[in-house]
């Protein structure tokens, strides 16, 4: 499995770059951050991390952890 690089997000501001919610962290980081039964630095196998679409505000894997895959019960398509 590769590990995604990191991305150029030039259309943030100062403040987005370095805030909690957007700027940058490890699963490592949100684990001990979020106090998550598990910490680690992958996305178990048979388990999701799943964004929201507006990250300053979702309550999203960031604050909850890991969705298991057993627990999607949809997908949405294009």
């Amino acid at each position: 499995m590769s590990t995604a690089g990191k991305i150029d997000e030039s259309y943030l501001n100062e403040e987005q770059k370095t805030s909690a919610s957007t700027g940058d962290w490890t699963l490592h980081d949100l684990g001990v951050r979020n106090h998550w039964k598990t910490i680690v630095d992958r996305v178990p196998e048979n388990s999701y991390f799943v964004l929201g679409d507006h990250r300053s505000t979702s309550e999203d894997s960031r604050m909850f952890g890991f969705v298991p895959k057993r627990a999607v019960v949809g997908v949405m398509d294009k």
